[in-house]
């Protein structure tokens, strides 16, 4: 199983990330959680949104459910989207 949860610090991604979790738990060998952030560079984005927030937390809530993730920051290119 790979699996792939997209992360912004909403509350429903942190939801998605618990589902996640849950999904790791029966994982077999060789099973991997990826988690993707693209950040939002506009100037209406709050401070807790900040990739550097975003993926702290994250590392907290997968230390927390002993699951390992690797955290991928998708950067969108220049007017354009991810």
């Amino acid at each position: 199983l790979n699996l792939a949860c997209a992360v912004d610090g909403s509350r429903v991604s942190m939801k998605a990330l618990e589902l996640a979790f849950s999904l790791m738990r029966q994982k077999e060998r060789g099973d991997t959680l990826t988690l993707v952030h693209v950040p939002d560079r506009t100037s209406r984005a709050p401070a807790s949104a900040s990739p550097a927030h975003i993926r702290s937390e994250c590392e907290l809530k997968c230390a927390d459910a002993r699951i390992d993730a690797k955290f991928v920051l998708a950067e969108p290119e220049k007017g354009g989207s991810v």
